[in-house]
């Protein structure tokens, strides 16, 4: 008659609490897997579990092909739920890729007609906390943490592109439709507690003291994608305060917001303030940050119907010195002329800004010295407002309708 043997079985909880002997296997019934006893381990080793289908589950029941799970472990220790480490070497050229982990889900189908309601993901990532249980305080979470580039190498070592994370969208068959198509997508997510910072892509700060020729923290090659932000932006600034774009640069020499464009037909800086009420303000110009001192605008006089280009000049902040000023005397002191522009082919009527300065001052902005030309490096030419000649003449003009009414008879 056979003998039917069957090993010690019982919960996890139970065998976690026995510390099976010396090559003793017990049946785990929680994991449905194998536990290896060593005499010393208390609750021994548990093997992988499988279940009917054949899936393997490492620390869980699985319920998909291959499912790992960590529970509770020692604070002290440092713990990888899976690490994958590729050393191979390469003693001559070779021109295939290396690649740790490969996951594929290309091979996926779909029937004409049917609708797989689902999602496919290649790889999905949970970081977030749910649970109550959770009532303590974690340092940092990362759903993805990806490093590239070459931390201690040989000097010479050459990477021709290093990339932390790559996004690839395709669409490569003609006729074939995708509704939405991203590079990365940040969903939006209700933000109901507390906090100081959320980032949905953060690209940490780091130090670069070996070569680089280029060097981006976010590049899109695609000139046909759209870049939508629902959020605010801020570019040298970490706060956006209540702006959707707010560009701060913080050295000097150098210009904030740049913008080409290779048409002449099309504006290079669109400005539209859509509402249909009012003066439409376009652009205002502040100084001294962060108190920001209103300098002038750019708006649009809905009762006039024109753009005014506008200086501060409030009543209250100004206090009168007199008004015996000799007007006349400026005028005469600068004459216009007739020239031709050496950098381009024209002719025009006007004021050369240095011969100004010397009468108007606060009609010229002062470039470079004079002992630099066009062409030279730091040559910087200077400008001129001729709307700040207005008063000038306002006042001669007023000047020469009095003399004009004393010579006229009563």
């Amino acid at each position: 008659m056979s003998i039917q043997r069957q090993l010690r079985r019982g919960t996890t909880s139970q065998i976690n609490a026995m510390t099976p002997a010396a090559g003793e296997l017990l049946m785990d019934t929680t994991r449905n897997a194998l536990v290896l006893g060593n005499g010393s381990q208390l609750g021994g080793f548990p093997l992988p579990s499988l279940n009917a289908q054949g899936w393997v589950g490492i620390g869980i029941a699985p319920n998909c092909p291959l499912q790992v799970s960590q529970g509770q472990y020692d604070p002290s220790a440092t713990i990888n739920l899976v690490t994958l480490t590729s050393s191979l070497g390469l003693t001559g050229d070779n021109s295939n890729a290396q690649v740790t982990l490969a996951i594929n889900s290309s091979t996926v189908t779909v029937p004409l007609g049917k609708t797989m309601t689902g999602s496919m993901s290649a790889i999905r990532l949970d970081a977030f906390v749910n649970t109550l249980t959770f009532a303590g305080t974690l340092n940092s979470q990362y759903a993805i943490w990806t490093r590239a580039g070459i931390l201690s190498s040989a000097s010479t070592g050459t990477i021709t592109i290093a990339t932390a994370l790559r996004a690839e969208p395709r669409n490569d068959v003609a006729g074939a439709t995708i509704i939405g198509l991203y590079g990365v997508y940040v969903s939006p997510s209700t933000i109901a507690g507390n906090g100081s910072t959320f980032a949905g892509v953060c690209v940490a700060p780091y130090s670069m003291t070996g070569t680089y020729t280029s060097r981006y923290d976010f590049y899109g090659g695609n000139t046909g994608a759209n870049n939508y932000f629902a959020g605010a932006v801020g570019i040298g600034v970490t706060d956006p305060q209540t702006y959707k774009a707010y560009v701060r640069q913080s050295s000097t020499g150098l210009g904030a917001l740049r913008c080409d464009n290779q048409s002449a037909a099309t504006g290079t800086v669109v400005v539209c303030n859509l509402d249909t009420t009012g003066n439409n303000v376009f652009v205002n110009f502040y100084t001294e940050n962060p108190t920001a001192v209103l300098r002038g605008s750019i708006n649009y006089n809905r009762t006039g119907g024109v753009v005014a280009y506008n200086t501060t000049s409030d009543q209250r902040i100004k206090e009168l010195i007199a008004d015996d000023y000799d007007y006349g005397a400026v005028i005469d002191a600068v004459e216009p002329h007739h020239y031709r522009r050496t950098d381009i082919v024209a002719e025009n009527f006007g004021f050369f800004a240095q011969e100004l300065h010397a009468a108007v001052p606060t009609a010229v902005s002062q470039g470079s010295d004079d002992d630099l030309g066009p062409g030279d490096e730091g040559f910087v030419p200077w400008q001129v407002d001729n709307s700040q000649l207005v008063p000038y003449l306002w006042a001669e003009v007023r000047a020469l309708r009095s003399r004009i009414a004393a010579l006229e008879p009563a």
